[in-house]
């Protein structure tokens, strides 16, 4: 029978690392270690040479070992023998050791039928104790040394044997639990040892050969009938099974705990799902777990079993059939667990049948462990947060240490958020991964000059700069101009449209525009010669292609672009006017560059500079000839309306929309006759229209235009509007032949004059009489006077 105090422990997030054996198979998925590991050397390797161990006990100020021979020597937790002389307290093999919460006292038993308690600096409660059966273990009180405390050796205490683990509380004074095992008992030798680990005040761990089992003591209700009265409902303490599973092929020597840190509970991506006889869609979000601790597991692997699969085994498990092992697992139901870190250690007489020999001491509050084997101590401490990152490194998961290590930024010591994320940076473009790569840089390199200068000239030298355009700083930081550069020379020669754009975006301040403007003036002197050489017959220079259409305007767009910025805006124009690009005349207003397009010599009736006036005024109408007679008459004092007029001469359609416009604003009127005749000839359908609404033009211009085009309608108003009625009349009847028409203008008008022209007329034509004679009550006609005239 075995026995375990009660403890409270805390535990803080555990590593693992170095200085063990990697025999994953490469097919297997990769896991990361979580704890390096270091040989206690000094003192304790000399006394281990001469006398094997066989019990151990940690506390944190120093490490207690019990030896074949029955000595009990003190170390510190490097190996060094303390000052404390070691002395033999048993006559045979020290089988247990206990120590008080302050570290003052110590308790030992052995096969010898004997249990010592001694001080450590102090000899007031030293005991020893004869028995009538040897104890196999002991455990001595926390609080063991403190006046008061009766000096108990034992507190809470869950017993073990074959028939399984009973929990016993001392307070109530009966058994709560029997936690029955359920390890195969002809799957593991007959010395394998139970191990507890109390995980807090009331959760319990055990350990069994190759099963593990954790059971919480838990308070319900329990209703007792009450003779008489009314029934009652006391709290009862019992037992509840919140993990139970089996580990495959592996015999537990020693068993403790650790909290996972946040990071740990966060990153999911690097743990291996070992979930026995169960499928993955069975385990749920590590956080919905009851128990939020992780397993601490030190044992013996059987090698040959875990294997067994295997046609041919390797020459190591034909070597080494057992191997020590830490594992750290996760559980995350009740039959399943995550298999967290898995590290083989070298040891020596590793085997099963010494599975007793072997065990595990822990300092959970500081997160150490100890591997305890009969000739060797092994320390497992936590992998530092550098160190980790350092791992997921190596193994090429850079992308995983670099979200660690943002996570983390403050724990950092030997590693920074900027030389990890520069390692991921660097590997991606390694592996030519280079959209990756530019994406990460703007969390990378955040605001630090020196680093975006210097991955622009590497992608400078993979050819692959244009990646950065999307995500290069133009401000905090702001880079040299030859960054910049760098990336509008590679822009201009391989991708033209690319070029347009970034000028267009880009401030010119970050860079020299002047140098670019150079460089485009090259570009396209590079074209032309390379086109006049292939009209020639020859063959274009193979070092630059010949510009598409397309790609050609683009680059002239830019180079428009360019001569804004560089505030020369007459060149600017005279580009924009070339394209044909509408953008102009928003670029002309924004800048106020009307100027330029009226710019005059010293001598304003310079034929020159009017004819270069025509042209850029013609050009603008070209492009868009509402906007262009827009910026025309909102510029009326840089270009009054007469030289408009004047400069529109070459182009009468033009010029007729342009006094259109400008009477519509009421202006230009003494233009009216000139536009009567600009209508007539290009626009009649809005000839009568204007006529009707506008009076500021001459009847008998109008009226020699509208006969010289036989423009019988407009002349019919004009001469209406005139007072030659009868001449109107006539054009209606005899030219229009609409008698409808004759009859309402006669109606309009109320003069017998001219209802005696139009029955007149009428009589000629037997269908007019018959229209009169209808019409007749309507517009006050006698009919008799149709009547005498027919």
């Amino acid at each position: 029978m075995t026995e375990a105090s009660t403890t409270l422990s805390e535990g803080i997030g555990v590593d693992e690392e170095v200085d063990f054996v990697d025999d994953d198979d490469e097919d297997e998925i990769l896991v990361e270690p979580r704890f390096r590991y270091t040989r206690l050397l000094g003192n304790l390797v000399r006394s281990l040479d001469v006398d094997s161990a066989s019990a151990f006990a940690i506390h944190d100020k120093f490490l207690a070992v019990g030896f074949q021979s029955g000595r009990i020597c003190f170390y510190d937790h490097m190996g060094n023998e303390t000052l404390h002389s070691s002395s033999r307290y048993h006559k045979c093999a020290v089988s247990s050791l206990s120590i008080d919460r302050p570290g003052n006292y110590l308790i030992s038993c052995a096969n010898d039928f004997t249990v010592n308690i001694f001080g450590i600096g102090s000899t007031e409660f030293n005991q020893r104790l004869s028995l009538q059966y040897s104890a196999k273990v002991v455990e001595i009180a926390a609080d063991f040394s403190r006046l008061g405390s009766n000096q108990r050796f034992l507190a809470n205490v869950a017993r073990l044997n074959e028939t399984g683990t009973r929990i016993y509380d001392l307070k109530l004074g009966r058994s709560l639990t029997l936690i029955q095992p359920f390890h195969m008992t002809g799957d593991h030798p007959s010395n394998c040892s139970p191990n507890l680990t109390w995980l807090d005040e009331s959760t319990i761990a055990i350990g069994w050969a190759n099963s593990v089992c954790v059971c919480s003591i838990q308070t319900g209700l329990r209703r007792y009938s009450n003779s008489g009265g009314p029934a009652l409902e006391l709290p009862v303490k019992h037992g509840q099974i919140l993990h139970k599973f089996t580990i495959p092929a592996f015999f537990i020597a020693g068993l403790s705990f650790t909290l996972p840190s946040a990071d740990d509970l966060y990153d999911q991506k690097l743990i291996q799902t070992v979930p026995p006889n169960s499928s993955p869609n069975s385990i749920k979000n590590i956080q919905t777990n009851e128990t939020k601790c992780e397993l601490v597991i030190f044992g013996v692997r059987d090698n040959q079993q875990h294997t067994s699969d295997e046609e041919h085994p390797s020459e190591e498990v034909r070597s080494k059939p057992f191997s020590a092992q830490l594992l750290l697992l996760r559980p995350v139901s009740v039959q399943d667990y995550l298999l967290v870190s898995e590290d083989t250690i070298e040891m020596r007489n590793v085997d099963l049948n010494l599975l007793h020999r072997f065990t595990l001491c822990s300092l959970t509050s500081d997160d150490i462990f100890f591997l305890m084997g009969a000739r060797e101590v092994i320390e497992a401490i936590p992998c530092s947060l550098d160190e980790r990152i350092f791992w997921l490194m190596d193994n090429g998961l850079f992308e995983e240490a670099w979200e660690r290590a943002i996570r983390n930024s403050e724990l950092l010591r030997e590693n920074s958020v900027l030389e990890v994320g520069k390692r991921l940076v660097n590997h991606l473009i390694e592996t030519k991964s280079y959209d990756l790569a530019a994406n990460f840089l703007p969390q990378v390199c955040l605001t630090h000059k020196v680093e975006w200068e210097f991955y622009v000239n590497e992608f400078e030298r993979h050819h692959q700069i244009l990646k950065l355009v999307p995500i290069m700083p133009t401000k905090e930081p702001q880079l040299e101009p030859e960054c910049y550069e760098s990336v509008l020379l590679a822009a201009l020669y391989m991708r033209p449209k690319l070029f347009d754009a970034i000028v267009s975006h880009w401030n010119a301040d970050i860079y020299r525009a002047h140098s670019i403007r150079d460089k485009v003036f090259d570009r396209i002197a590079t074209d032309n010669r390379s086109r006049q050489l292939k009209k020639l017959g020859g063959k274009e220079s193979l070092a630059v292609k010949l510009l598409r259409e397309d790609d050609r305007g683009y680059i002239l767009h830019a180079l428009a672009n360019l001569y804004l910025q560089l505030q020369d805006y007459e060149n600017a124009i005279k580009t924009f006017l070339l394209l044909g690009d509408p953008a102009i005349f928003g670029i002309i207003n924004r800048h106020k560059l009307f100027s330029y397009i009226v710019k005059k010599g010293e001598n304003s009736d310079d034929e020159a500079q009017t004819k270069q006036q025509q042209n850029y005024i013609k050009q603008l109408m070209e492009i868009n000839q509402t906007l262009a007679i827009r910026l025309l008459l909102d510029n009326e004092d840089l270009l009054p309306h007469d030289e408009v007029v004047k400069l529109l001469g070459h182009d009468p359609k033009i010029q007729m929309n342009y006094l259109l416009l400008l009477q519509t604003r009421g202006e230009g009127v003494k233009y009216s006759d000139r536009l009567v005749k600009l209508l007539a000839e290009h626009k009649r359908e809005s000839l009568l229209s204007f006529l009707r609404k506008n009076e500021n033009y001459k009847l008998d211009v109008a009226l020699e235009v509208c006969k010289r085009r036989d423009y019988v309608e407009e002349m019919v108003y004009l001469l209406g509007r005139s007072g030659n009625r009868l001449e109107a009349l006539d054009l209606m009847v005899n030219k229009m032949y609409n008698i409808d028409m004759a009859i309402d203008f006669c109606a309009e008008n109320g003069d017998s004059e001219l209802w005696q022209r139009l029955i007149q007329f009428a009589t000629n034509r037997p269908e007019h009489v018959a229209c009169l004679l209808r019409k007749t009550a309507s517009v006050n006609i006698n009919p008799l006077d149709i009547i005498e005239k027919v």
